[in-house]
């Protein structure tokens, strides 16, 4: 998308929470004059601002990197395609244990982590790892 375009998808996206710019400011560290700038597609926003930007608009960093034209759609798969990591299996319990985990902006604390962690107990108690 252009420029303009992405202005209005972060124009639609502010609106669809239901926020102003001064809240968005606000919540995000990034000014109102710079966020009425993306959005009326005068000024296309740097990595930075997208990390400052993408929490309180709900959306991945990924999706607004894309949108803003700092990464191709097939630059982001190729990417995900040759880096080992992504296809690198897991341990959800080891990765909860980890600091600073996020969900949506929100902390997750250690009480939200052990909740978490019975849930998943729960879901796969009756599978083996075969499964």
């Amino acid at each position: 998308m252009d420029q303009q375009e992405f202005g209005q998808y972060i124009y639609n996206l502010r609106k669809k929470k239901k926020m102003s710019i001064r809240m968005l400011e606000d919540l995000s560290g990034v000014s109102n004059s710079y966020i009425s700038q993306i959005e009326n597609g005068i000024r296309r926003p740097s990595p930075d601002v997208l990390k400052k930007l993408y929490a309180p608009l709900d959306i991945s960093y990924v999706e607004l990197m894309v949108g803003a034209g700092h990464w191709s759609e097939d630059e982001l798969l190729e990417a995900f395609n040759e880096n080992e990591v992504f296809k690198e299996q897991v341990d959800l319990e080891e990765f909860l244990n980890k600091n600073n985990i996020t969900f949506k902006g929100v902390i997750i604390t250690d009480h939200d982590k052990k909740l978490i962690k019975f849930y998943l107990e729960t879901l796969c108690s009756d599978r083996t790892k075969e499964d």
